[in-house]
């Protein structure tokens, strides 16, 4: 392919689906870099989804080509024969960038009767006026630009995906038309000698972008408090490309039409040519919506919290109230306040361990030899924190899947496992819980290996709670110890407030 074999200045270039993302986007770009080029813009501005979306585009591009006249817009559908005919026979375009087609997977399974028209009829009806647009000894269109998808690699699973791959096997109508349309493209190509071009897009995203985009959605819900539908349990891989990368990307392909050429056995060569345009890094599905989840902590952290202050207020005092007749039950809590902050901060056991160590002599009176044993023990083996806290973060992962009730046996599972991966973490000073998350659900017989990657932006906080609720554990049962062993010297209760 040679290079810039095509000036777009002073070309007269049609852009179909102009009030769509990336036609907007396109037209755009080439109003502010291209001069005297004349813009011819086809879109039904139908109802797919907010109409006012649309407006609002086409309002921007007038605001662009304010009093230069060089923007020509033309309300109708690519599918009307006689409109694509008249069109191309009184503009004579000399670039068509064909953006015009019904998108979206799920909405081709319910309403399949738009698709056919759109993208097989439309895009028949743009390849016919291409191809007579040669007629009487005419330039004609010297490159046709149309937009294919990355949908059309359907199941393949090895990515990043290449154009060499094979892509027979579509799994959705959309799909289909898409791989129908390279299929045209190709036979025009051979048979009329019409320069074309497909590109591949890879989910694109960027301001005025589609509202059916699964950002978007994932957005929605999660301002509404809703759940995420997650299917084939997040085990999903997609490129995200920005729309400048896009439009860079289209803008160059236009310059740089297929050459025309014979083969070796005397018969034109198809100048026909197939680009994916994409970042070709595959970002996974769970790990993307992580990042749009910050918000959805707030339940978890508010869980934990309630969790934490009802361990530390009631369950732990009580069982010094009724089981160890301890008068003063809060003394511990009195003492353990800067023993707590500390591990909150730190998330470290290692680091909060002589912490607890010196407030549980000079506070709580627990002698040198119960003191210098029990925290380290309980420290290193007491892990019911971090079981509880990954419990909790696990649960949370789980309902993220499934609107359904956790049955017993996920619970027992949940439990024996949950506490048998938090002793085997016992010296593991830091990280101890997101560990044991992440395990549990590569472990989980219902799926979701990487479930975990949901609560990696909070695995800092989901360890500082771990943290906090095993320093109190050792704090409390080495206080349990030297009571049992009456190893303990009463403290008047101004050395420990």
């Amino acid at each position: 392919m040679q290079e810039n074999n095509i000036s777009l200045n002073g070309k007269t270039i049609l852009v179909t689906g102009i009030a769509g993302f990336i036609g907007y986007h396109v037209t755009r770009y080439l109003l502010r870099v291209t001069k005297d080029t004349i813009i011819v813009g086809i879109d039904n501005m139908n109802g797919y989804y907010d109409i006012q979306l649309k407006k609002e585009r086409l309002q921007g591009l007038r605001l662009e080509d304010l009093g230069e006249k060089r923007l020509i817009f033309i309300q109708g559908n690519i599918a009307d024969k006689d409109l694509i005919k008249e069109t191309f026979l009184h503009y004579k375009f000399d670039v068509v960038l064909n953006l015009a087609s019904q998108a979206g997977v799920r909405n081709s399974i319910t309403n399949p009767d738009v698709y056919i028209q759109t993208n097989l009829i439309g895009f028949y009806n743009i390849l016919e006026a291409c191809r007579h647009s040669y007629d009487n000894g005419e330039t004609g269109v010297c490159h046709l630009v149309y937009a294919s998808s990355s949908s059309v690699y359907g199941s393949n699973a090895k990515v990043p995906y290449s154009t060499e791959d094979k892509v027979d096997n579509p799994v959705s109508l959309y799909a289909a038309t898409k791989k129908s349309n390279e299929l045209l493209a190709h036979a025009y190509s051979k048979l009329y000698n019409i320069p074309s071009t497909g590109l591949r897009f890879f989910t694109v995203y960027g301001p005025a972008g589609r509202p059916d985009m699964a950002y978007f959605g994932f957005t929605d819900k999660l301002v509404k408090g809703e759940t995420i539908q997650i299917f084939n349990y997040g085990d999903c891989q997609r490129d995200f490309t920005y729309i400048d990368d896009i439009v860079e990307g289209i803008t160059r392909v236009m310059q740089h039409a297929p050459e025309r050429k014979m083969g070796n056995d005397g018969l034109p060569m198809p100048p026909y040519a197939i680009y994916n345009i994409g970042n070709s890094h595959p970002e996974n599905l769970l790990d993307f919506i992580s990042v749009l989840q910050f918000k959805k902590f707030t339940p978890l952290l508010l869980l934990l919290t309630g969790d934490f202050f009802l361990v530390a207020l009631v369950i732990y005092p009580l069982i010094l109230k009724f089981f160890f007749k301890e008068s003063h039950p809060y003394r511990v809590l009195y003492a353990g306040i800067a023993p707590l902050f500390v591990a909150f901060l730190s998330a470290d056991t290692n680091l909060v361990l002589p912490v607890n160590m010196r407030f549980g002599k000079e506070s709580l009176g627990i002698k040198r030899r119960i003191n210098a044993v029990s925290f380290p023990l309980f420290s290193i083996f007491a892990k019911g924190g971090v079981a509880l806290v990954s419990c909790v973060c696990f649960v949370t992962i789980l309902r993220s899947y499934s609107p359904l009730e956790i049955s017993r046996n996920v619970i027992f599972w949940l439990g024996i496992h949950a506490f048998l991966l938090s002793f085997i973490f016992c010296e593991h000073p830091t990280g101890s819980a997101f560990l044991c998350i992440t395990l549990l659900c590569l472990s989980y017989g219902g799926g979701f290996r990487e479930g975990y990657l949901l609560l990696k932006n909070a695995a800092p906080i989901i360890c500082a709670f771990a943290t906090a609720f095993d320093a109190l554990t050792a704090l409390f049962g080495s206080y349990i110890v030297g009571l049992k062993t009456k190893h303990i010297v009463r403290q008047d209760i101004k050395h420990f407030i």
